[in-house]
């Protein structure tokens, strides 16, 4: 049966991972903020604007990684699901690591790979419990 909302999920998730890249993927002259990955930071600051951009990037895809999961399984995610949810978002902050290899400035850090995983997994929390929290009063009202 053709789901609409859930062929929209997979878009919106789809195309929010191409966004991580491109936005990534500059070169230093072509951002407007300092991020990690540069080979030589500005200051100090610009490395905790670069983890929270990580951490916010990556926790809307872990976000959106939930939510499609949510969908196919109506509402059923189980722990597999959540560890295929860490591996796809760990899998693409990796890639997306490996790709500035070849941007010319920029490296690939081990530690914007873990601050990826943390943001899947902290977006992934919240969703979970947004869900939850909405679904329990949801239940209370209809009884």
């Amino acid at each position: 049966m053709f789901r609409l909302s859930l062929v929209l999920l997979i878009v919106t998730t789809f195309s929010w991972m191409a966004f991580i890249l491109i936005i990534l993927a500059k070169t230093p002259e072509h951002t407007l903020i300092s991020s990690s990955g540069y080979r030589n930071p500005q200051n100090i600051f610009s490395e905790f604007i670069a983890i929270g951009a990580h951490l916010g990037l990556f926790g809307i895809l872990g976000a959106f990684l939930y939510m499609t999961i949510y969908d196919v399984r109506h509402g059923s995610v189980k722990h597999f699901d959540l560890g295929a949810i860490l591996l796809i978002g760990g899998g693409w902050g990796v890639l997306t690591e490996l790709y500035q290899l070849g941007v010319p400035g920029r490296y690939a850090s081990l530690g914007d790979v873990i601050a990826d995983l943390i943001g899947v997994l902290v977006g992934v929390l919240l969703t979970r419990s947004v869900i939850s929290l909405v679904t329990k009063s949801n239940y209370k009202y209809d009884r």
